[in-house]
């Protein structure tokens, strides 16, 4: 299998550049998408027509042989071969083969419906459904709850809390620090 040679990893990461470049082409962003989730090799020609098919809007079956034949030498010519020079794809010329690469963790939060992370709404979902409870018992008439004023302060030292956690979270994913000016945390 030829490889590309190793690199060290500050080597490997792609800048943002590199990479809104590499999705700035459909038939990549669809390569990639297809590679993420598939756990063996594809062969070249599989992936032609998966993504000739993706691309024309019909079934495998229903592809002209014009339309394999351009999109195996698109692929072949000039997507892989990108694709494989930023690591995002092994590519396998003898075996003409095409799997996914080291660096393709990199383009995961920049491909379309992809998350990354904790769903934020299901933590607030559930601080809201215990505060509602809390609040509902300091209500009834039942003797030895909370006063309405503690259960209150709890509601909102809560969804402070989360809403702290939330912020830290999320600013150290973009791999922000207070140190450093926006540029340098964002190039």
């Amino acid at each position: 299998m030829s490889a590309p040679a190793h690199k060290s990893n500050d080597e490997n990461r792609l800048s943002r550049d590199e990479i809104f470049h590499i999705l700035s082409n459909k038939r990549r962003r669809f390569i990639l998408e297809y590679l993420r989730r598939t756990e063996e090799p594809v062969g070249l020609i599989d992936l032609a027509k998966s993504v000739a098919a993706w691309e024309n809007d019909k079934p495998r079956e229903e592809l002209t042989v014009d339309e394999r034949r351009r999109m195996y030498v698109s692929l072949y010519q000039s997507h892989v071969p990108k694709l494989s020079s930023a690591g995002l794809v092994d590519y396998d010329t003898d075996e003409q083969t095409v799997a996914s690469g080291d660096t393709i963790t990199q383009i995961e939060p920049y491909l379309a419906g992809r998350r990354t992370g904790p769903d934020w709404y299901l933590y607030y979902l559930l601080v809201a459904v215990f505060d509602i409870g809390l609040l509902s018992a300091s209500v009834t008439p039942f003797p030895g709850l909370w006063p309405l004023e503690n259960v209150l302060l709890v509601v909102a030292v809560s969804f402070l809390l989360l809403a702290s956690v939330h912020f830290v979270v999320e600013r150290k994913k973009k791999g922000w620090n207070p140190g450093r000016s926006m540029n340098e945390a964002y190039n």
